[in-house]
């Protein structure tokens, strides 16, 4: 598993650089490092990576890591864009249009404050706009094997405009949070690892 960046800053009226450093848990890997950056280059195809990349964003608030892994998706998909708080008239996708352009609404702003988004609650969303067709996959140990859910990733990677949100517990990789949602940005079947683009990247 691959996730976020650590944060490297260069201060010009300074000598040397500052640097600030959060430990990763064993078993993870930084896209930053050596062999995070020859993981993505042994994920073939990963050209999810590169168009998500350009819509990596964090979360607004910390029950908001689903409409942000959306947002992410929908940017990177060619589907028209709305018009609502258009970014100096650019149409775009933000975590705060997302439940105001769809076709229906599905949950309020306020909703996704108090409970927060499940999986098939984001899957209900991303169907709600125009030209999008999303479908939830649970990956229940007694329903779904290992091996199924290696290869559903590897199809979904070789697909064209096909992306992935996974929903996973924070907990069980980072030793803190809880259910969490971020985008999937590439599959490296040699070492079966994933490229988590992590939206809570202030942790």
């Amino acid at each position: 598993l691959l996730t976020g960046l650590k944060l490297g800053v260069l201060l010009a009226a300074m000598v040397g650089r500052v640097r600030a450093v959060s430990p990763i848990p064993a078993g993870l890997t930084e896209l930053s490092t050596a062999d995070g950056q020859q993981m993505l280059r042994d994920s073939t195809p990963n050209d999810q990576f590169w168009l998500l990349a350009q819509e990596f964003t964090t979360q607004d608030s910390q029950d908001w890591c689903g409409l942000a892994s959306a947002s992410m998706v929908l940017n990177a998909l060619p589907i028209p864009k709305p018009a609502i708080n258009a970014f100096e008239g650019y149409p775009y996708f933000y975590q705060d249009n997302i439940l105001q352009t769809s076709k229906t609404t599905v949950m309020t702003a306020s909703e996704v404050a108090d409970w927060g988004l499940g999986l098939d609650d984001i899957t209900d969303i991303l169907n709600a706009h125009v030209g999008v067709e999303a479908e939830a996959l649970h990956t229940d140990p007694d329903a779904v094997s290992l091996d199924h859910f290696r290869q559903s990733i590897a199809d979904a990677m070789a697909a064209p405009d096909t992306y992935l949100i996974a929903n996973f517990d924070r907990y069980e990789f980072m030793g803190e949070g809880g259910g969490h949602h971020s985008p999937l940005g590439a599959y490296c079947a040699e070492s079966d690892t994933v490229l988590v683009l992590d939206v809570a990247r202030y942790r």
